[in-house]
C-alpha cells in the first residue's frame, strides 16, 4: 500500500538536475512588522490550521525567461490524513511567471515577482505526522514539446489539488511520475530545490535561494512590505544577483471569524442552509429539519478539514 501511494515529494526529491556548485540557503526570515499568524506560533497537531503561500520570487536574469528558458516553480506538500496520504501540489508555470515578468525585462537584469495571496494550501488541519515539502525553481530550454509538457503539469496539479483525500491518491501518484519524467528530460536546470521532511513546525517566512556566485546571510535579511531586503552597515538594499523564493507559513487556531466566511466555504455548510430553510418553511415545526441536522452533525464529525 505504501509503495502505491508513495508521496510525490519523495519521488521528486530523489533525483533532480541541479548545479554541482550550487550554494543553497533555506532559512527563516524576519519581518519588519509583527503579523498575527506569522510570528513564530507553533503548529499543534489536531488543534491548529496551516496555510502555505508564495510571497515573492526574484529572478536574477529575468529577461532570459522570456526568450531562452521556460520557467516552472513547484511546491508540493504531502502528509498523512484520515488514514491516507494526502498530496497538495502547486505549479506556477510558464504563462504565469512570464506574464509577471512582463515583456520588456532586460536579459541580464533582475526582476522581482510579487505574488498576491498565491496560496499553495489554505487552512489545512495540522496533521499528527510531519508534513513533507518539495520546493523548487527549474528552467528548461525553450521548445514546443517542453512547453506542452509544462502546460499539462500545471493542469494536472490543479486537478489533483483537491481536498478529498481518498479520491486523489492515484491522481497524485500519476502527477508525481509525470513531473519526474519532465525533470529528467534534457535541458532542465534546477535553480534551487529543497526537500524538507518537517516543513510545518512554526509560522513565519522562509527563504529558499540558490547561487553559485553569492552567499546570503539570513541574519542580514528582513522582509519589508513583502520584499526581501539586505541590511548591512545601516543600509537597505534589494538582492539582485540571486534567484530566490520567499514562502509564508501561516498559523490559524480557529476557522470561526467575525463573518463566518471560512466556515461557509466548507462542504457541510450546505446541510446547515437546508436545515435552516426547512425551519423557516415549516412555520415553527423544527422536526422537519431533524434529518438535515443529523446529516450536518455527521458531516462535521467526519470532516477532515476541521481540527
Amino acid at each position: 500500500m505504501w509503495r502505491a501511494i508513495q508521496p510525490i515529494v519523495e519521488l521528486l526529491g530523489a533525483e533532480f538536475h541541479g548545479r554541482p556548485s550550487l550554494r543553497q540557503v533555506y532559512a527563516p526570515i524576519a519581518s519588519d512588522k509583527p503579523e498575527p499568524g506569522l510570528s513564530g506560533e507553533r503548529f499543534a497537531p489536531g488543534k491548529t490550521y496551516f496555510s502555505v503561500r508564495l510571497v515573492e520570487l526574484r529572478l536574477a536574469t529575468a529577461g532570459r525567461y522570456l526568450t531562452e528558458f521556460l520557467p516552472m516553480c513547484a511546491c508540493v506538500l504531502s502528509f498523512q490524513q484520515a488514514g491516507g496520504r494526502r498530496t497538495i501540489p502547486f505549479v506556477a508555470g510558464v504563462d504565469m511567471i512570464r506574464g509577471l515578468v512582463g515583456p520588456d525585462a532586460p536579459p541580464d537584469a533582475a526582476k522581482r515577482i510579487a505574488f498576491s495571496n498565491l496560496a499553495v494550501a489554505e487552512n489545512v488541519p495540522t496533521p499528527g505526522h510531519d508534513v513533507t515539502m518539495y520546493l523548487s525553481l527549474c528552467r528548461f530550454n525553450d521548445s514546443s514539446l517542453l512547453r506542452g509538457f509544462l502546460e499539462l503539469a500545471v493542469k494536472a496539479a490543479t486537478a489533483v489539488g483537491e481536498p478529498v483525500a481518498g479520491a486523489v491518491t492515484k491522481g497524485a501518484s500519476d502527477f508525481a511520475g509525470g513531473l519526474m519524467n519532465i525533470f529528467k528530460m534534457d535541458g532542465v536546470e534546477t535553480r534551487f530545490g529543497r526537500l524538507d521532511g518537517k516543513a510545518v513546525v512554526s509560522s513565519g517566512y522562509r527563504l529558499l535561494a540558490g547561487s553559485s556566485d553569492a552567499a546570503l546571510d539570513p541574519q542580514e535579511l528582513v522582509l519589508q512590505d513583502g520584499q526581501l531586503i539586505r541590511r548591512t552597515a545601516g543600509r537597505d538594499a534589494t538582492i539582485d544577483d540571486v534567484d530566490y523564493l520567499v514562502v509564508a507559513f501561516e498559523h490559524r487556531s480557529t476557522l470561526v471569524d467575525d463573518t463566518f466566511s471560512l466556515i461557509e466555504a466548507m462542504p457541510f455548510h450546505a446541510h446547515w442552509i437546508d436545515a435552516s430553510d426547512k425551519v423557516v418553511r415549516s412555520k415553527g415545526d423544527i422536526e422537519a429539519a431533524d434529518a438535515e441536522m443529523i446529516e450536518l452533525r455527521a458531516a462535521v464529525l467526519h470532516s477532515i478539514q476541521l481540527t
